[in-house]
């Protein structure tokens, strides 16, 4: 599968000298007109609907969140901010920013500062990250947890601060270390992206951002700050310790017993899985890469999905670029494949079907060799759309196949070989209640105007059961 760049310009907005304050209870801006932005200037047009996190005057320097930072790492740029912000910046005097609208305002100070390829200083990290732990400090608020004492979400560390204890994996950017902090004894994995991968600091923090935005959520990895290697320069996130991975689990189990999980402990995951998904896609987060090697199982049988390095905010307004192919193809929805600009929160949900599928048989339910072959094997058991129904999936990418499925799925219909859909041939009674069918068909609507969200998934009769057993570990 091939992904084009993402787009890295969504421009942060300046603010504007005695406009009021964006964040209720904020303090006066000083009379000099300036903004926290990254090396390059402010980008004017087109207007973005989110404003980044106001940078106050403070002390001769500006606070960001909670941490001030020096004069000069914040060049001047409010000769540069159009009238147009200016008055969107007035029309939200008063109102407290959603956490939706500041992780697309940090993603997008973040990507702006990426597009310009040149390294991200320590004090531009150190000003970002502040504001990521004020989300994540916001949305532990939410749920209630920590305290005035101890904020959810600390801060930046040392590398040295750890002892690295074992390799947990790696993947094709990053690698991930099971450590122990020095000091506390705590138990914590390190994610590392490999030098010669993306635009280090820059993909540690977006990862973080997206972490923070939903801190606290039992069913997501929790996010404990970064830690920088003083030598190196190099950022790594510091992450709850949880593993092995639910594909780990699974594989121990077929091999141990030859069969896969039973519908009880499968209700149990996806329970957790999705209550998970509603919570990123509450903030407008799309994970874009749910599978069975991102979900990591606790030692008292919880589920946590984890990895965020292919996750995308869709709360700002100008995001098309970034509608990029991501994710891992055995899990990847229709529209995904398709190459469909302007996809939703709904291609996670068809990941999810797709893990609890693969839960229920102890295989991947597609499993296609390319692209065009993914789609053609999720076509053989739900069907080529038809020409109505075909219209908002046209694509180039498989224009002449299309003809070529029906056909042959018109032959397999008058031989008897077809009845529209093969589900639930897959998927008999004794392998699966006709309430769990419901979600499982829901979740795999190839259409995804009539696929389950995650949250209406929830409320469907199957989860209505409690006599679930916790995963075996």
């Amino acid at each position: 599968m091939t992904a084009s760049p993402e787009r890295a310009v969504v421009p942060l907005r300046a603010t504007l000298s005695g406009s009021p304050p964006f964040e209720e209870g904020a303090p006066p801006l000083a009379t000099t007109a300036r903004a926290l932005h990254v090396d390059n200037p402010v980008v004017e047009s087109p207007v973005h609907h989110h404003l980044a996190s106001i940078a106050r005057a403070s002390k001769g320097g500006y606070s960001i969140g909670n941490s001030e930072v020096l004069d000069n790492t914040l060049p001047y740029a409010a000769s540069r901010m159009t009238m147009a912000v200016a008055d969107e910046r007035r029309a939200t005097a008063g109102k407290k920013p959603t956490i939706a609208s500041r992780v697309a305002s940090i993603c997008a100070m973040i990507d702006e500062h990426v597009a310009t390829e040149t390294p991200m200083s320590a004090s531009r990290v150190a000003a970002v990250y502040s504001m990521i732990a004020d989300v994540a400090n916001a949305a532990a608020e939410a749920r209630k947890i920590g305290s005035r004492r101890r904020k959810p979400c600390q801060g930046i560390t040392r590398r040295y601060e750890y002892e690295e204890l074992r390799s947990l994996g790696d993947g094709s950017t990053a690698d991930v270390t099971k450590a122990r902090h020095h000091a506390t004894g705590h138990t914590v994995a390190l994610k590392t992206i490999r030098e010669d991968c993306c635009s280090g600091a820059g993909y540690i923090l977006r990862e973080a951002c997206f972490m923070a935005a939903c801190h606290g959520h039992p069913a997501l990895l929790r996010l404990h700050g970064l830690a920088r290697d003083p030598d190196t320069g190099v950022y790594s996130l510091v992450m709850e310790c949880l593993g092995p991975s639910l594909h780990h689990v699974l594989r121990d189990r077929m091999a141990r017993t030859g069969r896969p999980f039973p519908e009880a402990n499968v209700r149990l995951i996806m329970r957790q899985l999705l209550s998970g998904a509603e919570e990123l896609h509450k903030n407008l987060i799309i994970h874009r890469d749910i599978k069975l090697k991102n979900i990591l199982v606790a030692v008292d049988g919880a589920v946590k999905i984890g990895d965020y390095g292919s996750a995308l905010s869709i709360a700002g307004q100008n995001a098309d670029d970034d509608y990029w192919a991501a994710g891992t193809r055995k899990y990847c929805a229709p529209e995904m494949l398709l190459e469909k600009p302007g996809y939703d929160t709904l291609v996670d949900t068809w990941s999810l079907g797709c893990v609890m599928a693969e839960l229920l048989t102890g295989e991947a339910l597609f499993k296609g060799r390319c692209d065009s072959d993914q789609l053609q094997m999720i076509y053989d058991v739900f069907g080529v759309p038809g020409k109505r129904e075909w219209k908002p999936y046209e694509s180039s990418f498989v224009a002449d196949k299309v003809p070529v499925w029906r056909r042959e799925q018109a032959q397999q219909r008058r031989r008897g070989q077809w009845n529209g859909n093969r589900l639930r041939e897959l998927f008999p009674e004794e392998l699966l209640s006709k309430e769990g069918f419901q979600v499982l068909k829901g979740l795999l609507a190839c259409n995804p105007s009539k696929r389950l969200a995650a949250a209406a998934a929830l409320k469907l009769p199957w989860f209505a059961h409690n006599d679930d057993a916790p995963v075996g570990l």
